[in-house]
């Protein structure tokens, strides 16, 4: 690689990774795509610039330009910067599983320690049904990853679920929720994988944050009753019920009848009227 071309590859290596890392997985924002052509306009053959258009290019669904992006690149550098993994992404998004793979095991190769070529040999290893192979670059990912997202960390969470590993996936997703705090999606989730697994008991806390996050709460009270059921802690469960059928009935009619909170009523009174356990009505 020539001087001139280095100079200008490291002088877009800024710009590239702020851009690479705020367009994962939020698909082509136009604000960078026309932030990427104005650094291209003042230097139009840098490689690095001409890759990370590419790679928003491909999520923006414009394969024909990042074709001629990548050709170029591999025109100005040959060998010296590599385009397997967007290669990949590309194949990836058309739909060619096997050339999407065989690109990232070469990306993978040559840079096993760069996580994005990993993660998405990941998904392309799942696409194509080879849970345990995409399993171990998943888990490769989330080694290697210090602030896990709450995307990565549900994505981690099921590969593992599909591989029978729910501990390991309870883990994660606590893991995940140290990282990026009490996110909801992250939340519901370990509630109903805790259930899976048998351990009601454990998922009380993390339902208990949700009661406590949401801006209508009842729903959460009436899961949180419900769990304590199904941890056979009877007494503990009939004061729940008890105390969300009096903050119920503080309610106007209106707001207690309205879509959100009818279902939950009946929750209440389908918990009135069981044997396990049986509440008074609020007068």
């Amino acid at each position: 690689m020539s001087r001139r071309l280095l100079r200008r590859r490291c002088a877009g290596l800024v710009l590239v990774c702020g851009l690479a890392v705020a367009a994962r997985g939020h698909g082509a924002d136009p604000e960078k795509l026309e932030e990427l052509a104005a650094a291209l306009r003042r230097a139009p053959d840098d490689p690095a610039l001409l890759v990370a258009q590419a790679r928003l290019l491909v999520e923006h669904g414009d394969h024909g330009v990042a074709r001629r992006n990548l050709d170029r690149v591999d025109a100005l550098a040959p060998g010296a910067y590599p385009t397997d993994d967007v290669r990949g992404l590309l194949l990836f998004d058309e739909g060619d599983l096997s050339g999407a793979a065989d690109l990232l095991d070469r990306a993978v190769l040559r840079a096993p320690a760069e996580i994005e070529p990993r993660l998405w040999r990941a998904r392309v290893r799942r696409a194509l049904g080879r849970r345990d192979a995409a399993l171990e670059d998943y888990l490769a990912v989330w080694r290697a990853t210090s602030r896990p997202t709450g995307d990565l960390t549900l994505e981690v969470a099921e590969a593992l679920v599909a591989g029978g590993r729910t501990a390991d996936a309870a883990a994660v997703l606590q893991r995940g929720i140290a990282s990026v705090g009490q996110v909801p999606s992250l939340l519901v989730r370990l509630i109903d994988l805790e259930v899976a697994r048998g351990r009601p008991a454990d998922a009380l806390p993390w339902a208990e944050a949700m009661q406590s996050r949401s801006a209508r709460p009842e729903p959460w009270m009436a899961r949180r009753a419900e769990l304590l059921e199904l941890a056979g802690r009877a007494d503990e469960a009939r004061a729940a019920w008890t105390q969300l059928d009096a903050h119920l009935a503080r309610l106007p009619n209106l707001e207690r009848g309205s879509p959100a909170l009818r279902p939950v009523v009946e929750r209440v009174a389908r918990a009135r009227a069981s044997s396990v356990t049986p509440i008074s009505p609020v007068r």
